[in-house]
């Protein structure tokens, strides 16, 4: 898989859900993310709120990855 084009198709890309404490609501519906299921990605990385978040991604096999402040 040399080509970069072949490769986002296959294996998708990261997306932005939260940039920096903001809640990015045009990617989560491009990627048919919910609030909910954003919520219980932060409360499985025990976070309670949202605004303690910097950045979160949703990685191409489904994961969140969370970065706090």
């Amino acid at each position: 898989m040399k080509s970069k084009t072949f490769k986002n198709i296959f294996d998708g890309k990261t997306s932005i859900i939260i940039n920096h404490g903001k809640i990015n609501y045009k990617e989560m519906v491009k990627q048919r993310y919910n609030l909910d299921d954003l919520l219980l990605g932060l409360r499985q990385n025990s976070i309670k709120s949202i605004d303690e978040v910097e950045y979160a991604f949703l990685e191409s096999n489904g994961k969140l990855s969370i970065f706090k402040y």
